[in-house]
């Protein structure tokens, strides 16, 4: 219960302190969170090209291939790209293609350019020799160019070189847009940033750029330029809402595509900033993400750019983090007052029921003490029935064993009576061959035999057939004891061959051969034979007449 009443309070402190959603935002969270997904599939994709690029068989598809990894590389990892545009440039000087050689050199100006090392692209710019470049090269050519002006006019501080900086981005912007090809998104981008920077033309500038955003993929470095470019015109325009969507935007494509040079993302984490305190957290967080990937596509001037932001945010951050551990302290101290007050009532309450619990624990153990009763006389009943139940099972045994024994006592009867009335009428003729004095015919009489050939198979059939009776499985249990190849199939129900018929004898307590040859009306040898013959035929010699004896035994 204490528990309960906790979670209540904390719910209730909480809610002062609502949190605000924006749809947008939390799909720029959601792929930030997807970040090394995108970067494995990427890689995947630049793996993929360098496989093939290490298959290709001649210098003009192993260039082609080189380019593409390059155009890959190029917003994603500065040090990649200048290692591949090199590899573009010594192959292409190899095999002698100046087309790709060109190429080469102007990513190479393009790669310093965006660096900072503004000396080593002029030097590779100047060496170009334009009338020789394709339509292609040429607007590489001006890109290149644009940017260098570019960045050389934000960062001099000569003031007379700014006029000349500037007209020479005019410049190339009109050679950037007259060697693009016309219809194509690329076509209406250098268009619209050559009507926002040499014609001052926004308006128009932004019909373009909307054009760009409704055909690129947004997760294309076209898309995030444009998306860019139109958050600047809100901004300019003081429409602050779609400025910051637009940001939004921007990121999400810089992200997904992915581009490391994520400007949106730094721009979006510090209009979070100034716009609401309580989003210090995720524009801190924004700001490490752009931190990470300046540092993975190893621009120096996007470090730099981010560093000078860094101190504005962290110590605020460190602010906001002591505030929220001031709060908690207070609403642990309040948390901690009311469970004092909750532990008082509770002892009063306590003390109050002690007396009714008392009585009910009395009544429950009197109750479970009926209940043990009542459970140890049902068990009593129960063991009582499964103890007759088996009783009635073991007479039944019993009574069926009683039978078979009566059988069998019936069948040793009518054999013992056959056997003396033979013997009977074998003396009386014995006393009248004597009286007649015919000792000698009595001695050559061969005629007359106490036990022929009919009565012993009659006896051996009984036997059998009593004796199976008797142990209705010995057949089974003694092929238990055999080899597979070597047990008894018996195709007369209720008989016994005369190797089981020693086996019958052994269990019966019989042990020695010349009573088993009296009783199976066969000779000492064949009765051993026999038992050597069985004992062959045994899994285990070793003890094999002791295992027949205890067949049948329920041991």
């Amino acid at each position: 219960m204490k528990i309960h009443f906790i979670h209540i309070i904390l719910v209730v402190c909480t809610f002062g302190f609502p949190l605000k959603g924006f749809s947008q935002i939390e799909k720029l969270d959601s792929i930030i969170s997807q970040r090394e997904k995108i970067k494995n599939e990427k890689e995947a994709r630049l793996n993929e090209l360098k496989k093939i690029y290490e298959d290709s068989k001649s210098p003009v598809s192993g260039l082609e291939i080189l380019d593409k990894i390059y155009e890959e590389y190029y917003t994603y990892s500065y040090d990649s790209a200048m290692y591949y545009a090199d590899k573009e440039l010594r192959l292409a000087t190899e095999s002698g293609d100046d087309e790709y050689k060109n190429k080469a050199l102007l990513h190479k100006a393009l790669l310093n350019t965006k660096g900072g090392y503004y000396p080593e692209a002029e030097r590779i710019l100047t060496g170009i020799d334009t009338t020789t470049l394709s339509k292609e090269n040429l607007n590489q050519y001006y890109t290149s160019l644009f940017w260098l002006n570019l960045y050389l006019g934000d960062f001099t501080k000569d003031q007379s070189l700014k006029p000349i900086l500037r007209e020479k981005m005019e410049e190339s912007l009109k050679g950037i847009v007259d060697n693009t090809q016309p219809g194509t998104t690329e076509y209406f981008f250098n268009l619209a940033e050559r009507f926002k920077i040499s014609e001052n033309n926004r308006d128009s500038a932004f019909v373009y750029y909307n054009k760009v955003i409704e055909e690129a993929p947004e997760n294309s470095k076209i898309y995030a330029s444009s998306a860019y470019s139109l958050a600047e015109h809100y901004k300019l325009k003081g429409k602050y809402k779609e400025y910051k969507d637009w940001l939004i935007k921007a990121a999400i494509s810089d992200i997904s595509t992915p581009l490391k040079e994520n400007l949106a993302l730094q721009e979006l984490a510090m209009l979070l900033y100034d716009e609401d305190k309580g989003e210090l957290e995720r524009s801190t967080n924004y700001m490490a993400v752009a931190w990470d990937d300046a540092l993975f596509y190893g621009n120096n001037m996007r470090i730099v750019d981010i560093s000078r932001k860094l101190p504005y945010l962290f110590p605020v951050y460190l602010d906001s983090i002591k505030e929220k551990e001031h709060r908690s302290v207070m609403a642990l101290i309040i948390v901690s007052v009311l469970l004092l007050v909750m532990i008082g009532m509770f002892a009063l309450i306590h003390k109050k029921n002690k007396q009714l619990n008392q009585q009910r624990d009395e009544l429950h153990n009197q109750s479970n003490n009926l209940k043990a009763l009542n459970s140890q006389l049902s068990d009593l009943n129960e063991n009582l029935s499964v103890t007759n139940q088996k009783l009635i099972e073991s007479n039944d045994r019993l009574h069926g064993i009683n039978i078979r024994r009566e059988n069998l006592a019936k069948i040793w009867i009518d054999i013992c009576a056959a056997h003396l009335y033979k013997m009977k009428s074998y003396k009386i003729m014995v006393r009248q061959k004597v009286k007649a004095h015919l000792a000698n015919d009595l001695l050559n009489n061969s005629a007359f035999k106490p036990i022929d050939e009919e009565d012993a198979q009659a006896f051996l059939a009984r036997f059998d057939k009593a004796f199976l009776d008797l142990y209705p499985d010995f057949i089974s249990e003694v092929n238990g004891l055999l080899k597979e190849d070597s047990r008894f199939v018996i195709k007369t129900p209720n008989t016994l061959n005369t190797e089981l018929r020693i086996c019958s004898l052994i269990r019966l307590g019989v042990k020695d051969s010349s009573e088993m040859a009296d009783l199976l009306f066969a000779s000492s040898q064949t009765i051993y034979n026999n038992r050597t013959k069985l004992r062959n035929k045994a899994k285990e010699k070793e003890g094999f007449e002791e295992k027949i004896r205890e067949l049948s035994t329920g041991k």
